[in-house]
């Protein structure tokens, strides 16, 4: 939803920017999505998975927390990786930052936890 009222905003009023800004903003969102990664992947990995015959509820009292964190931040590498695209027109920090970040949301679906 996000990126679809960008993508209008941006066809109405398209920014300018000097030249280096562009590049910038790119080594800014591939800084930031390797963070984000890096953190992610520490993170899940204290993460223990719902045992066959453990109950759900008490598995997300303990870990619910957690993995709200690694979904916020997943979704907001995403966006980030949006806002760039917004700011400044390059597709590669799109596709790159905000699709990375969307498989890692996927990755950390809740039936991922449930299923391990």
């Amino acid at each position: 939803m996000i990126m679809a009222m960008l993508a209008v905003a941006r066809g109405i009023a398209p920014l300018e920017f000097s030249d280096p800004l562009p590049q910038i903003l790119r080594y800014v969102g591939f800084a930031g999505l390797l963070v984000v990664v890096t953190v992610v992947n520490k993170l899940s990995g204290r993460i223990t998975a719902c045992a066959r015959g453990e109950d759900r509820d008490a598995w997300w009292g303990a870990h619910g927390v957690r993995v709200l964190v690694l979904w916020a931040l997943t979704e907001g590498a995403a966006v980030s990786g949006v806002l760039f695209w917004f700011l400044t027109g390059d597709v590669v920090v799109l596709f790159v930052v905000t699709g990375v970040a969307t498989l890692f949301l996927l990755r950390l679906g809740p039936s991922r936890w449930m299923e391990r």
